[in-house]
């Protein structure tokens, strides 16, 4: 039977989101609204870590009781909420069953993959409270607002007109985007996960000026994010995902830069190589000294130098897959 109030299910919410957000709608405990769903009596692991630590994903069965407690449609559900996206195993020590026959399982998430939704948009559809949504690196951002809503622990979104070298990012994301969605998708996870791993090189100074570009940000954006924090390095992300994107800047990636001490013909560099590259990226992240950053042994030129290995074969054509396969883990 349906419960005396509903409350309309967001896009992208998760699912714990909304049992919650109906649970305190009807004035239920949230953890009797899920044994309802679930069938379940024994929610201690839940109550103990808490709500927001983790997303459900629900069997058939237990979609079915939430369309019918909720009185929503269980096709509405299943495209507004995060259980259809959970894949989770009885296997994966990540997805911990808290009921009999695995009705329920607790999926935990990294930190930056859910957020608050914008405020303005949670008001205009009547909401008391902001639901919890899902983030990928196309909702990182409320354009009709102008909130960038990522990486913010205490749920305040982050306004972007505050933030000059943001929103000038999320531009140029969203042009390279239009021209090649899947392109653009998979050099974005790429660029993300090479700055999200950066490292300087060997001897460093006293502190890396890549490592001051996100701290001088953090100071003047107000802002203590996670860390690894998606929000200051972004600029960074899209500035990489951009030369991936380039058919010119995948060529000079792709041809290692060899030192020549004669200045014979033969022996020049063939341009664009790799320090191009770094030279063009350094610039691009308004590094003080490209130079120095281009000769610097860092994990971005450490990924450079996997890209022959990750092609497979020497003679193998690469391409921008290439430098997306080459990228850490």
């Amino acid at each position: 039977m349906n419960y005396p109030f509903t409350t309309p299910p967001v896009a992208a919410e998760t699912t714990a989101s909304y049992i919650a957000r109906l649970a305190e709608e009807n004035g239920m405990d949230e953890y009797l609204v899920l044994s309802h769903i679930a069938h379940v009596g024994y929610l201690h692991p839940i109550r103990q870590r808490g709500w927001n630590r983790h997303d459900f994903a629900l069997n058939p069965l237990a979609a079915q009781r939430l369309a019918a407690v909720s009185g929503y449609p269980l096709d509405t559900l299943r495209r507004t909420l995060s259980f259809r996206h959970l894949l989770v195993s009885p296997q994966s020590p990540r997805d911990i069953p808290i009921a009999q026959h695995h009705l329920l399982k607790k999926v935990l998430r990294p930190p930056w993959d859910v957020a608050a939704a914008c405020p303005k948009c949670s008001a205009a559809r009547g909401l008391t409270t902001r639901p919890q949504i899902l983030l990928d690196q196309n909702r990182l951002v409320c354009l009709r607002h102008g909130f960038w809503l990522a990486d913010q622990p205490d749920g305040r979104p982050l306004e972007l007109e505050r933030c000059p070298e943001l929103q000038a990012a999320v531009r140029r994301f969203r042009r390279l985007r239009r021209k090649d969605p899947e392109r653009t998708g998979k050099a974005f996870s790429a660029a993300q996960q090479i700055w999200s791993k950066y490292r300087y090189g060997a001897n460093p100074h006293t502190m890396d000026i890549v490592e001051r570009i996100w701290d001088r940000r953090s100071d003047s954006w107000s802002r203590s994010p996670r860390h690894p924090s998606l929000t200051l390095r972004y600029p960074e992300i899209v500035a990489l995902t951009d030369m991936i994107c380039s058919p010119y800047w995948v060529k000079a990636a792709a041809q290692p830069f060899i030192q020549r001490s004669s200045y014979h013909p033969r022996n020049a560099r063939k341009r664009p190589d790799q320090m191009d590259f770094l030279l063009e990226l350094g610039r691009r992240m308004g590094h003080p000294s490209p130079e120095f950053f281009s000769h610097k042994a860092s994990s971005v030129s450490a990924w450079l130098s996997t890209i022959r290995r990750a092609s497979g074969h020497e003679k193998e054509q690469i391409d921008w897959r290439t430098l997306v396969r080459a990228a850490p883990r």
